[in-house]
């Protein structure tokens, strides 16, 4: 087992910044591609929504006809 010094263990002020501003670019790109994934399921939720609450659309008649 090797035992690490404080002066080892510690990153630099620099480094500290570089590591600090990769988190702040992937959770940001993170936070775009969740919002785009619940923007497009609510699209395709309320476009199906639409769709099913058309009057003359087949899949309200196939509802209703049962």
């Amino acid at each position: 087992m090797k035992i690490m010094t404080d002066a080892s263990a510690q990153l630099s002020i620099m480094e500290s910044r570089i590591v600090a501003q990769r988190r702040k670019r992937g959770n940001i790109l993170l936070m775009l591609v969740l919002f785009g994934f619940t923007a497009t399921m609510f699209f395709v939720s309320y476009s199906h929504l639409q769709l099913e609450t058309q009057t003359g659309s087949p899949v309200s008649r196939a509802v209703t006809d049962k």
